[in-house]
Parts: C-alpha cells; sequence; structure tokens
C-alpha cells in the first residue's frame, strides 16, 4: 500500500509493483488479490479516487476536468468512467452534492 501512496501520480501497474518488490508479476497479482482481496489495480484506483475526491472537496477552484492528472490518470474519459464506478457520481456531481 505503502508503494501505492508514493506512486499513485504516477503512471504504474502491477508490472512496476512486482519489480519493486521483486516478483514476478504474475505471482505478484495472483499473492495481492489473495491477500488484499482485490487487484492491485482496484487498490490504486480506489487510492486515486479517494484523492481526488478530497482534492475536489479542499480546492473550490480546482475543476473536476482539471485535475485528473493530478492523481495518476492520465485519460480523462477513463477517469470519469473510474470515479463513477467508485462514488456513484460523476466528478462534478459529487462537487456540487458535498459543497
Amino acid at each position: 500500500y505503502e508503494y501505492i501512496q508514493d506512486n499513485y501520480t504516477k503512471s504504474i501497474s502491477s508490472k512496476d509493483a512486482a519489480n519493486h518488490v521483486m516478483l514476478s508479476n504474475a505471482y505478484f497479482c495472483s499473492f495481492y488479490k489473495k491477500h488484499a482481496g482485490e487487484t492491485f489495480i482496484d487498490t490504486l484506483n480506489k487510492y486515486r479516487i479517494k484523492k481526488a475526491s478530497e482534492i475536489l472537496l479542499s480546492d473550490e477552484s480546482i475543476k473536476p476536468s482539471a485535475m485528473y492528472k493530478m492523481v495518476g490518470f492520465f485519460n480523462q474519459g477513463y477517469f470519469y468512467k473510474t470515479f463513477k464506478q467508485y462514488t456513484g457520481l460523476t466528478p462534478a456531481e459529487f462537487k456540487k452534492k458535498n459543497q
């Protein structure tokens, strides 16, 4: 989890995390899912959405369309889809609801 906290703003993958802990990607993915109950990417995306939510709530001047790169997403459409998947709301709806 520390690896995710330290690197979530970068373009990272399970392969990067596996290399960090010196395991094969296949073994790392299997081990991670068995012990965490979800995939590495699920954990990474949940953390990124948590950080995005915090940013949206803490800085009213930041527009949702401008902050997706701040939390490690490099495709705006994927960010919106993932945000809605985890929160049930679009970033704009989330911001409006929680103001």
